[in-house]
């Protein structure tokens, strides 16, 4: 199977990213768990459960973060991310 990510542009550096050819959904991707909270999994492992609280505009983001969470992006120290980087079309590539 040839999978193949393409880059649509935006303005003020926007991005989106799509990727045809994968079979079922994305290793690393959100889900809405029982009662409105929000699942992230990679693969079929679950990461990180979350639920917002309060009311209004502004919500707190309450989580629980799972052992084992692999990050497909190399980790980056801060000097670096301070760099000229275009860092949407970075991350872009390295996914």
């Amino acid at each position: 199977m040839d999978t193949r990510g393409h880059r649509e542009f935006l303005p003020e550096d926007g991005l989106v990213l799509a990727v045809t050819g994968r079979p079922g959904p994305s290793p690393l991707r959100f889900e809405t768990a029982e009662d409105g909270r929000r699942l992230l999994r990679q693969g079929e492992r679950p990461l990180v459960l979350g639920r917002l609280d309060g009311e209004g505009c502004c919500h707190d983001l309450a989580l629980h973060r799972f052992d084992g969470y692999h990050s497909p992006l190399p980790p980056l120290r801060a000097a670096r991310q301070r760099s000229d980087a275009n860092w949407v079309h970075r991350y872009a590539r390295w996914l």
